[in-house]
């Protein structure tokens, strides 16, 4: 009798964990679908997209949280090329702007005059 209940214990353990699993999962898909970026942007998991923006010279130089959980982040590299990231609680990134020009504040007004 004792090993059919340590038995059943078992399996319903088993049973929570999938089912446990699942939800998570489900809610990771629902974060991820919260927010796709603008139409044409790359989105993907973070450690996806920061890989591939690794490959252009481009690494982490700023970053801050958003009052909805959200992080803001930018990868430049030495050119001053940059991209701007949105990425989810869930890891879910898109990288929403691109540019060229990135730079400390203090660079600019030695170079700029007028400001």
């Amino acid at each position: 009798m004792r090993t059919k209940w340590a038995a059943w214990v078992f399996l319903m353990a088993i049973i929570g964990v999938l089912v446990l699993s699942m939800v998570g999962a489900l809610i990771g898909i629902a974060n991820a679908q919260e927010y796709r970026g603008p139409k044409g942007t790359a989105c993907g998991w973070y450690g996806k997209i920061t890989t591939f923006y690794a490959l252009a010279g481009k690494a982490p130089v700023a970053r801050g949280l958003g009052t909805d959980g959200k992080v803001i982040e930018v990868l430049a590299n030495e050119n001053g090329r940059f991209t701007i990231l949105i990425v989810l609680p869930s890891k879910w990134s898109c990288a929403i702007r691109h540019g060229e020009g990135w730079g400390e504040i203090g660079e600019f007004l030695k170079e700029d005059k007028r400001l």
